[in-house]
């Protein structure tokens, strides 16, 4: 929608990486918190987290530039240019981990409370960050005549112009919204939180945002009180399904949710998904290693769940 965010001194601010250093910064400080509840250092999740960053980072752009290596033929260092989009999110999960799991190792850290801890920021994180990735038009969707579809325009965008697209970024920011919602009403009957204030943002984004429809005081202010009256509903009736975890806590209960949650959501978004982004046989190369994350889940779910 809007790649460049401004300008300073001619120099462009992408809009793609203001969203997603916002979102770690959110990610990180929620950590932080996870981390007192499992018994983390502050300073040892601090210290974490700026590995986790350059890994994940890395480990993303590294995977895009292997899926899509003619993007970087004529220009190779390009793939420097992080800034302007372009990342696998699976590459910086897979990385991500691999670093989280020789952080605890060195500094004697329990691996499995570790990633408990880091789930929810992790979702919340890469909520946000999707809306970088809508901005850049990155991570597109297919044509769709229904009223859902959004119409980039600005030339810098990604994305195909003047033509209605799913919005995959919105579905996958939801999603993740989602699953940090699922997370912590896992463990939290708490029905409000401070956390409920993105939902809020959320619905201002969608509104004046991703589409322009013209402004009618009282439709908008009619829709924001059903939204905010339904969002809570779901937030109620969430807790009372989740209540039986909630009394049956165990030590990869959160790692396990998450696995067992995101990938059917990414899994099943892929399919209104239009933007190159490599294939392993029917499934796009996402779907593929969907698959593998949500087996893992069932087995560590089942596994630490069984050793308690």
């Amino acid at each position: 929608m809007h790649p460049v965010l401004f300008k300073i001194f001619g120099i462009e601010i992408y809009t793609y990486g203001i969203l997603v250093a916002v979102g770690f910064i959110v990610a990180i400080s929620i950590a932080i918190k996870e981390g007192e509840r499992y018994g983390i250092e502050q300073i040892k999740v601090i210290d974490l987290s700026f590995f986790v960053v350059i890994s994940g980072l890395l480990g993303a752009r590294v995977f895009f530039a292997i899926t899509e290596p003619e993007l970087f033929r004529d220009q190779p260092l390009s793939v420097l240019k992080i800034w302007e989009g372009g990342f696998v999110w699976y590459g910086g999960f897979i990385l991500a981990i691999i670093t989280c799991f020789i952080y605890s190792v060195l500094r004697k850290i329990d691996f499995i409370k570790l990633l408990d801890a880091l789930a929810p920021s992790a979702a919340i994180g890469l909520s946000i960050g999707r809306w970088g990735c809508f901005s850049a038009g990155c991570c597109y969707g297919k044509i769709t005549f229904s009223k859902i579809g959004v119409v980039f325009k600005d030339m810098r965008s990604i994305a195909p112009l003047d033509i209605p697209l799913h919005p995959t970024q919105i579905y996958m920011s939801f999603a993740n919204y989602l699953v940090f919602l699922i997370l912590m009403a896992s463990r939290d009957e708490k029905i409000l939180s401070i956390y409920d204030l993105y939902a809020i943002i959320f619905f201002f984004l969608v509104r004046f945002y991703a589409y322009d429809f013209p402004f009618n005081p009282l439709l908008d202010i009619s829709i924001i009180v059903i939204y905010v009256s339904v969002f809570f509903w779901f937030k109620f009736l969430l807790s009372k399904a989740l209540s039986p975890l909630r009394n049956r806590q165990f030590k990869g209960m959160g790692a396990s949710i998450y696995l067992l949650t995101y990938p059917v959501f990414r899994f099943i978004i892929e399919f209104y998904r239009d933007d190159p982004r490599g294939n392993v046989g029917p499934f796009s190369t996402s779907q593929f290693i969907s698959l593998f994350a949500f087996l893992a889940g069932v087995f560590l779910f089942l596994f630490m769940k069984n050793r308690k």
